[in-house]
């Protein structure tokens, strides 16, 4: 049994830097050229790649991912930090749930909520056809080869699930995901992404 709410997902997979592919990498160089990395050494992409992510599953008009992030900067989604005005940024806080759910749902146009939820939870707005914004821990990257010392600090797509052989996974876009390790396009047991999961969640309508 599968439910999935995206026919193609690897077909609008946004990679990350580090990718060992070439699909993507236009957009990687369009980020690095808008925006110095030395001048902003600590940025956080993956929520900001998760609302592109969006954009393109749900066919809508897709904003670059420097005009995501200053906008999300603008909307109180990220605090950054440094010594003066005209130094370079030292440290960025967030994404920060509250401001972020509002943002995304300002930036989809739809009607978008955020929770705290269990696995089962998380299934059932699958079922419900809402796609999850959902927070885990970055090590997921890697889901085989580590046990995760926290459940946050990254942001995965979560846009389907199945039942295979009496073992459920769940199915998610990772926007930082190692194409070596398949888990850009993760498939994951779900006993295994709970030790991921934090239970902080955005569900976005697919309708």
């Amino acid at each position: 049994m599968t439910k999935t709410l995206l026919d193609d997902p690897g077909a609008i997979w946004v990679p990350h830097l580090g990718a060992s592919e070439p699909a993507g990498l236009a957009e990687l160089e369009e980020w690095i050229l808008d925006v110095d990395s030395r001048r902003y050494p600590q940025r956080e992409w993956c929520a900001m790649v998760c609302i592109r992510v969006l954009q393109r599953g749900l066919g809508l008009t897709e904003t670059t991912l420097p005009r995501l992030y200053f906008a999300a900067v603008s909307a109180g989604v990220y605090v950054e930090s440094r010594e003066n005005e005209n130094s370079p940024v030292t440290s960025v806080k967030g994404a920060l749930h509250v401001e972020l759910t509002a943002f995304v749902g300002k930036t989809l146009e739809r009607k978008v909520e955020y929770h705290e939820l269990t696995l089962d939870g998380l299934t059932q707005h699958i079922d419900a056809g809402r796609l999850v914004v959902a927070n885990v821990s970055g090590t997921i990257r890697t889901p085989d080869l580590h046990k995760p010392e926290k459940r946050n600090g990254h942001f995965v797509v979560v846009y389907g699930y199945e039942v295979t052989d009496g073992v459920a996974y769940i199915l998610y876009l990772d926007s930082t995901g190692l194409v070596k390790h398949g888990t850009h396009l993760g498939r994951t047991p779900a006993s295994r992404f709970e030790c991921f999961f934090s239970g902080r969640a955005i569900s976005v309508p697919v309708d």
